[in-house]
């Protein structure tokens, strides 16, 4: 067997079912799919649960694909998640280099979330609305600069504990798999409604960078003693 380099592979935890699913890159078929759905009265940990649900399923996916499972994105429910709103001014006088100063708000207030939740981690970075003077835009047409009195942007970062990513990280490890991404499940539903599509469907989306609200972030690591980011296409 070789590396998984040509599959996508999500794992859902839910409070009573799990859910396992691997996705060729070439064209997002779906070539395996599994669900659990749990016994509310089962006396063993949600740890020894995954276990023996990726017991039964990791070897068949290999099988399938012919290649070893190396990564895989989870999709978590779970009231631990934390929304915080934030909404972020700059005056401007005159003419405004709007990618620019996008981006330096952008980076502030995420320099910000980071300082004040150190036990948390970044999980969704939301851009809900680009105003110009009170005004909401599309920055994807405003690549010219504009003269303005103000720019203003309406934030959601959806924060996840660092103590459970820890938690999930060692689980998979002892299968020689680590965490790609991780995905709010209540973020995640509530995309799926507005967009009348699946749960799994939406997921997909959101791993391919498909949410035009979503900033990616890249290159980040979960570690205890600190985590690194950067932007990935912020402009589109």
């Amino acid at each position: 067997m070789t590396e998984d380099n040509n599959f996508i592979n999500f794992f859902f935890i839910k409070k009573n079912s799990f859910l396992i699913a691997s996705f060729l890159k070439s064209n997002l078929t779906c070539l395996y799919q599994n669900e659990l759905i749990l016994d509310n009265y089962e006396s063993n940990s949600i740890t020894d649960k995954i276990k023996k649900f990726l017991d039964d399923n990791i070897y068949k996916i290999e099988k399938l694909n012919n290649q070893f499972i190396k990564n895989i994105n989870l999709v978590i429910y779970d009231e631990r998640f934390l929304p915080v709103n934030i909404s972020i001014k700059k005056n401007v006088s005159g003419i405004l280099y709007f990618e620019k100063e996008r981006l330096n708000l952008l980076s502030k207030i995420k320099n910000e979330i980071e300082l004040n939740y150190k036990e948390l981690s970044i999980i969704h970075f939301l851009v809900n609305n680009n105003l110009i003077d009170s005004k909401d835009i599309d920055f994807r047409k405003n690549e010219d600069p504009i003269v303005c009195k103000s720019l203003s942007i309406e934030i959601t970062f959806i924060l996840f504990p660092l103590l459970d990513i820890f938690k999930y990280q060692k689980i998979f490890a002892d299968y020689q798999i680590s965490v790609n991404k991780i995905i709010s499940g209540e973020h995640l539903k509530d995309l799926s409604l507005l967009e009348e599509v699946n749960e799994l469907e939406m997921a997909l989306n959101i791993f391919l960078g498909n949410n035009p609200k979503e900033v990616i972030l890249l290159s980040k690591k979960f570690k205890k003693e600190g985590i690194f980011e950067k932007f990935f296409h912020l402009f589109g």
